[in-house]
């Protein structure tokens, strides 16, 4: 999960910086410091403002995620698909989970959407070869280990 927070905090740096109010914000200052009960609710206050906002579902999701709450988070992310099919940070997200959980073949689908949105994201990559290794698919996860180099 550490490594998740590497990829989080960019992302909520930008969503600060892109001045949607203040629950928002403040939901973004109290997840950095870990408090994520207390970013929840922040993060559900601007989701009362911007019910149709998929990135900030998707944020919801991530802090469902870091308190455990798997099955509220991937509600969080499929509603954020749905509002934005094209955002890819959701399916990754939620193939995140699914590989947590052992469902392998929701979690290929989830990661083979985020590489057609993008491609580059070597998170995607990483997540894809740990998917391929634990299902003894070897050859294909050695494709994408050299794509998630960057973060080995």
């Amino acid at each position: 999960m550490n490594l998740r927070v590497v990829v989080l905090a960019p992302l909520l740096l930008s969503f600060t910086a892109l001045g949607q109010g203040d629950s928002l914000q403040n939901g973004v200052a109290l997840f950095q410091q870990q408090k994520y009960e207390e970013a929840l609710e922040q993060f559900e206050a601007a989701r009362r403002v911007r019910p149709a906002d998929a990135s900030l579902e998707n944020f919801i999701g991530i802090t469902e995620t870091r308190l455990g709450r798997i099955d509220a988070a991937n509600k969080d992310y499929e509603t954020a698909i749905r509002l934005n099919p094209k955002l890819p940070d959701p399916h990754k997200n939620l193939a995140f989970n699914y590989i947590g959980k052992g469902q392998y073949e929701l979690a290929e689908k989830h990661l083979k959407a985020a590489l057609a949105l993008d491609s580059a994201d070597p998170f995607v990559h990483y997540y894809s070869a740990i998917l391929y290794l634990d299902t003894s698919r070897d050859q294909e996860a050695m494709l994408h280990i050299k794509l998630a180099e960057s973060l080995l």
